[in-house]
């Protein structure tokens, strides 16, 4: 559609050169995206994290100013890896939830967004991950056609897609890229922002507010490591003792029984060896369980490595230095061989590293821990899940 101001795509343009020259974090990004005009896909503007496909008719109603926020608006979802944190969740109350966590970013750093944007004082500061919880329990449903309302609908993004495109993808809106467009994983936006970071701040426009923002607002909602530490803390035996007083109460002239914690009994960790987990997140997941041996001191910490069979068992004390992977497999997947190896002798608990690719097994009598990935689709079928992200710090 061409008007006196141009074309869709000719504005767009425009807007991304005036990001470059303003906001050059923002305009920096934007270059990685492929600009696709495709009003079957969206009736606004929309990102799969590898292209930015528009609705010529919806853009041609937006000013210039307001052009260059929802560009900015797009940039940082994928900055801040929506696309690819899906997972399981409802897409659209997803994508109301990233707004929330996303567009007061965007005002302090003086963007003048349409009327209709997702804003709310009481989601300032959360990740986007917390205000979905939030707004699951609180049963909130996103408005039809857009987060906008009967406003004009706002910009919105898909799901990123994956290696193997599946018909569920495709149905939540995300098309392939076109072959001119190279896909952008979650690496590559990382990568990318560290990049824009320190274009930015060489040209002296890199607001430290923005930084840390961006830092936090990547930050998984839960740290991984904390949770598993407190699960495992929590199978710890313990008793009280007069014999070793509570220490925060003795300056108060009080003297309370102390907890004694003994080391727990055998704990299990199985890791699931198919094709789909890399080495960065085993290692990360190795480091987690070399500081459980040390700080907990299970009595032995024992490693099943498991793709549609066990294909191997490791086991570790606390006097061994390093819990050190040696993963066997790389088949497909299945949960139940796991559990049905340790039937006759019951470990105190069971912490299982997967993408949760694979049938549900049949729930053992003992607690179990899920560390799955951002890139899983699945939910556990019972027991605790923490998800584990190579970016976090």
């Amino acid at each position: 559609m061409t008007s006196a101001r141009g074309t869709a795509g000719e504005r767009l343009t425009r807007a991304r050169s005036r990001l470059l020259l303003d906001q050059p974090w923002f305009g920096s990004l934007s270059l990685r995206l492929q600009v696709q005009e495709a009003p079957e896909l969206t009736e606004t503007m929309s990102t799969d994290g590898s292209r930015l496909v528009f609705n010529a008719a919806w853009v041609d109603e937006r000013t210039d100013t307001e052009l260059m926020a929802l560009v900015a608006h797009e940039v940082l979802h994928c900055a801040l890896l929506h696309p690819y944190r899906v997972g399981s969740r409802d897409l659209k109350l997803w994508n109301l939830a990233s707004d929330f966590a996303i567009n007061p970013m965007l005002v302090q750093q003086g963007f003048r967004l349409p009327d209709g944007m997702a804003i709310d004082p009481q989601y300032a500061g959360l990740s986007a991950e917390t205000i979905y919880a939030r707004l699951s329990r609180d049963g909130q449903q996103p408005p039809p056609g857009g987060t906008g309302g009967d406003k004009p609908p706002q910009p919105d993004f898909t799901k990123a897609p994956q290696p193997q495109q599946t018909d569920h993808a495709q149905s939540q809106g995300a098309a392939e890229p076109q072959p001119s467009a190279p896909r952008m994983t979650a690496t590559d936006w990382q990568i990318a922002a560290e990049q824009a970071t320190t274009v930015a701040r060489k040209a002296g426009k890199m607001e430290g507010g923005l930084e840390r923002s961006v830092k936090d607002a990547r930050r998984p909602a839960a740290d991984w490591r904390a949770v598993t530490q407190r699960f495992v803390e929590r199978l710890m035996p313990s008793d009280y003792s007069w014999t070793r007083p509570n220490r925060r109460f003795v300056a108060a002239g009080l003297y309370l029984p102390g907890v004694v914690r003994e080391s727990i009994p055998r704990l299990v960790t199985a890791i699931d060896t198919s094709a789909s987990i890399g080495q960065d997140l085993l290692d990360l997941f190795g480091g987690q369980m070399t500081a459980i041996l040390h700080e907990v001191r299970p009595e032995v910490l024992e490693v099943v490595y498991c793709d549609s069979k066990v294909q191997s068992i490791e086991s570790f004390t606390p006097d061994d230095p390093v819990v050190d992977l040696h993963p066997k497999g790389g088949g497909g997947t299945r949960f139940q061989p796991v559990f049905d190896a340790l039937a006759d002798d019951p470990p105190v608990a069971v912490i299982y590293f997967t993408d949760l690719e694979g049938p549900a097994p049949v729930e053992p009598d003992y607690p179990v821990l899920w560390v799955t990935t951002e890139a899983a689709t699945r939910t556990a079928p019972f027991g605790e899940t923490v998800v584990l992200s190579p970016w976090a710090d």
